[in-house]
């Protein structure tokens, strides 16, 4: 198993890290994104060497070696990969409601508001603010929209906070198995 500064570091160079045990062995993986996965998919290969080039891009340690490895590892690690990286269409339907539900929290619509008034700041900027500099930055948002451009912020947050937003089902909730865990 990695050290515990070996997983920062790749938490730091890969944001979301995820790890799976199969057959005793810790697999640690990130996600594939969009291009890797167009590229791959678009690939004039066989889907076993797609599956291996999947493989062997999102998965961080042990590295396989594909002639040792126990049949059925590779392909079981695949489908983690997939349904984490959103290319699953239930996964990513779960995924998309939950950021929706996200959407209905004032700090999530602040950050909206922000990112609206400065659009050089990213999320994952805001995610580091502490509180005083997040209201600072979106007081400063409120003004320069509403003022500035005629968006009525306070009117829609009002509107938006007059409804709850809605939970994923249990059955949504429960419809993935255990086998990964993010780190």
């Amino acid at each position: 198993m990695l050290s515990q500064e070996e997983l920062a570091e790749l938490k730091r160079e890969y944001g979301h890290i995820y790890a799976t045990e199969l057959l005793g062995t810790t697999y640690i993986w990130r996600r594939l994104n969009k291009v890797e996965y167009t590229q791959i998919d678009t690939m004039d290969a066989t889907d076993e060497e797609k599956e291996e080039l999947a493989c062997h891009l999102c998965i961080l340690h042990p590295k396989i070696d594909y002639d040792q490895c126990p049949a059925g590892i590779p392909s079981t690690l695949i489908d983690q990969i997939l349904i984490e990286s959103g290319f699953d269409e239930q996964r990513s339907d779960q995924l998309l409601q939950e950021y929706r539900n996200e959407m209905q929290t004032l700090e999530s619509q602040m950050e909206a508001i922000i990112m609206s008034a400065y659009p050089n700041i990213t999320l994952e900027e805001i995610d580091v603010w502490d509180v005083p500099k997040t209201l600072r930055y979106f007081t400063r948002a409120e003004w320069i929209l509403t003022v500035l451009q005629g968006v009525p912020v306070s009117k829609i947050l009002t509107e938006l906070h007059s409804t709850e937003p809605t939970k994923p089902s249990r059955a949504q909730v429960e419809s993935f198995p255990e086998l990964r865990h993010e780190l």
